[in-house]
């Protein structure tokens, strides 16, 4: 057909013009990952970080299944190798990761080299088996050896950073400004806190008892903090500060008259333990958390805050109450790796004399925190102590 002409005319591309395609593809997609470090908050970041590993995963196992056509099932034993290097060099030679990458590349490497020599003149079935068993043997290798941590894992490895961006949580950042505030040193509470704030979506749960946090200890210390925007002071021009103060006390102490009445409202004691909590009288907001828990089991997040109450007036290390080690008990089985109950429980399993739990909790901790985290010298020191053999 004269109307099909020019559909002969059509040529695919050349062959040097796809791959210069396929580089600009990839170039692109390599800036873009690159500049994710400097838009997005933390928890996106390690989000981000999570997809991008598990991607580089995939495309290397599109490699050997894909294009070779060799089903391996123990690929995610080089991946162990790798990640086992990379936190031994950390955790052993005080290297960076980014230091250790290439020896844990070279590591993969050989070990693919030792295993594929042999294996790979097999086929199908007899492939599959022999690389499920070096998966396994590796797996059961690492999960037995002193060195390797065992099945607990390493500790201590600092977390990666980017264009001076540390992939840290919200959570470690706000729970490290609060041992700042108790350890006395609350410039750096207030600078940690101010850099969270400000890089914290605007509708963040845990924006309001950031801010509270924020003023409590800037008051206290008798620090000036920047000043509110003008729709806020608008709101607040019409009353002085003794004025403020006492109506938000009076409307708390309203609530708590109510609660007495209706002791059943599991939602008004919520609110009144976080009332509670942004004046600073930490045992009625422990006692209303504790209503409210009765009524109905709390979630994480709000654990997180009833045990907040109980150790906020404690010094540095000091053991916690038993009603606080029962609250953070629980948080720690939620979050196995909250910073909060992580420190507490480890002062309290040290006062207690159990110093390989104290260690295992202080090492679990030390892997969350920042490079800079002032805590961390504390922390290693705490752990050599409870490592120390008795005279």
């Amino acid at each position: 057909m004269a109307g099909n002409g020019w559909l002969r005319r059509v040529r695919p591309l050349p062959s040097r013009a796809r791959p210069a395609a396929r580089a600009g593809s990839t170039v692109a997609a390599a800036a873009v990952i690159l500049l994710l470090p400097l838009v997005l908050s933390s928890y996106p970041m390690s989000v981000a970080v999570t997809v991008v590993t598990y991607a580089i995963l995939g495309l290397g196992l599109n490699v050997v299944v894909g294009y070779a056509g060799l089903l391996d099932l123990g690929y995610a034993a080089f991946f162990a190798i790798g990640a086992y290097t990379s936190s031994l060099l950390q955790v052993d030679a005080h290297l960076s990761f980014w230091e250790t990458l290439p020896a844990a590349v070279a590591a993969a490497a050989v070990a693919g080299c030792v295993i594929g020599y042999p294996t790979l003149r097999l086929r199908s079935d007899y492939l599959a088996i022999v690389t499920l068993g070096f998966g396994e043997i590796v797996r059961i290798t690492v999960t037995n050896l002193s060195f390797t941590g065992g099945p607990n894992g390493l500790y201590g490895i600092s977390p990666a950073s980017a264009f001076g961006v540390s992939l840290t949580s919200e959570d470690a950042l706000y729970y490290l400004g609060l041992h700042e505030a108790q350890a006395g040193d609350s410039r750096a509470a207030l600078k940690r806190w101010q850099e969270l704030e400000a890089k914290s979506p605007p509708d963040a749960p845990y924006l309001p008892v950031l801010r509270a946090e924020i003023a409590r200890v800037a008051k206290g210390a008798g620090l000036e903090m920047p000043q509110p925007s003008r729709e806020q002071q608008q709101a607040m021009a019409a009353m002085t500060p003794e004025q403020r103060q006492q109506a938000i006390r009076g409307m708390v102490e309203g609530l708590a008259a109510k609660m007495k009445e209706n002791p059943q409202d599991r939602a008004g004691w919520l609110r009144l333990a976080n009332a509670w909590k942004v004046l600073g009288e930490n045992a009625n907001a422990a006692d209303a958390y504790a209503k409210a828990d009765a009524l109905g089991p709390v979630d994480a997040r709000l654990l997180a805050d009833w045990a907040e109450t109980h150790v906020r007036g404690l010094a540095p290390g000091q053991s916690p109450s038993p009603q606080a080690i029962a609250v953070l008990e629980r948080l720690e089985k939620a979050e196995p790796r909250n910073g909060l109950a992580l420190f507490y429980l480890g002062a309290a399993a040290f006062a207690a004399g159990d110093k390989p739990a104290a260690a295992q909790r202080w090492k679990t901790l030390l892997t969350l925190l920042p490079p800079d985290a002032p805590i961390r010298a504390m922390l290693e020191q705490r752990i050599k102590e409870t490592e120390a053999k008795s005279p």
